[in-house]
């Protein structure tokens, strides 16, 4: 590679489903609709099934859980002494081989890679539900179209959700969409002198990019 790189890096305002979840509440009624999140649906506390999932079944399928946050309810709770959910869990979720693999193609897979596997339960409700973006509608946010990339990235999760429905089950159902808003500012590239570790480079510009939403409040 030349002295001169490029890396997309990744602006995630609502991190995985959040920020689908705002495409979804900001559709418009054109254009063909396509499915936004897989939502699987059981009856009753769903949150034992879910945790053996994310803790237990994925490995052997080559998916790896980083950084979870189970039960950020509890922290809804103890700062804001109220919540409306008995349930919330997020959990990026990522097939680290085959992305590698990708990256090369296609850098703005970044976007999305981790995943959320989102599961929830509100208050007064006799169901859990657990989430995550369809690979078709991540491919459609990042505005990826190359064909091989495509295919790749969406028979990657096939056997996640393969694994979904035999552990954690339920009713399968879809969030949908039409269109996305033109301005997602979703990434954006830098031009910079490669140094010679390039992970300095990166801790030190990501410290900036912090600071400035920190400044900004």
């Amino acid at each position: 590679m030349n002295k001169i790189s490029k890396i997309v890096f990744a602006l995630i305002a609502l991190i995985g489903i959040g920020a689908g979840w705002y495409f979804y509440q900001n559709k418009s009624s054109d254009g063909e609709e396509k499915n936004l999140a897989v939502v699987y649906t059981v009856e009753g506390n769903g949150e034992t099934k879910f945790d053996d999932l994310m803790d237990n079944k994925l490995s052997d399928i080559d998916f790896t859980v980083t950084d979870p946050h189970k039960r950020i309810n509890d922290s809804y709770k103890k700062h804001f002494d109220s919540t409306k959910l008995d349930l919330i869990s997020f959990m990026p979720t990522v097939n680290v081989e085959k992305m590698k693999a990708l990256f090369t193609k296609e850098p703005r897979l970044a976007l999305y890679s981790p995943f959320n596997m989102l599961a929830f339960k509100k208050t007064g409700e006799n169901k859990t539900q657990l989430m995550h973006l369809t690979p078709e509608a991540i491919l459609d946010i990042a505005g990826i179209t190359d064909e091989g990339v495509k295919a790749e990235f969406t028979a990657m999760f096939k056997p996640l959700d393969e694994r979904i429905e035999k552990v954690f089950g339920g009713k399968k159902s879809y969030i949908t969409y039409n269109t996305l808003d033109n301005d997602r500012i979703m990434n954006f590239e830098v031009t910079f002198k490669r140094p010679e570790k390039i992970s300095d480079f990166v801790e030190q510009f990501q410290e900036k990019f912090e600071e400035k939403f920190e400044e900004n409040k």
